[in-house]
């Protein structure tokens, strides 16, 4: 009687041992880029505190505003050079092409 032909494309240990070292390392890389926030202007890179600050731009005024991890919010200021102007930053144009409402 004749021995089947064994298959040519079947994955060998190694091949398989390769490809499940393969999805761990992607899987880790993807998780380590998610998790990975860059320094603000505002964070101490040195000693690697971070402020907390968080910069929001409204997306139909194409106003800015800080905000912290605990959830308070407040207008972004435009400086000036004799300190602050009192106004508020606020861009030219929106994200959907319209001047802001003032």
């Amino acid at each position: 009687m004749n021995k089947p032909t064994p298959c040519l494309h079947a994955p060998t240990v190694k091949t398989k041992l390769l490809i499940a070292a393969g999805v761990v390392l992607i899987s880790a890389a993807a998780w380590a880029a998610s998790h990975y926030k860059p320094y603000a202007y505002t964070d101490h890179k040195d000693n690697k505190i971070r402020s907390g600050l968080i910069t929001y731009t409204d997306y139909y005024t194409g106003c800015q505003y800080l905000g912290t991890t605990s959830g308070g919010l407040v207008e972004r200021r435009r400086p000036s050079l004799d300190g602050i102007d009192g106004k508020h930053m606020c861009l030219t144009r929106n994200s959907y092409g319209y001047t802001p409402k003032k």
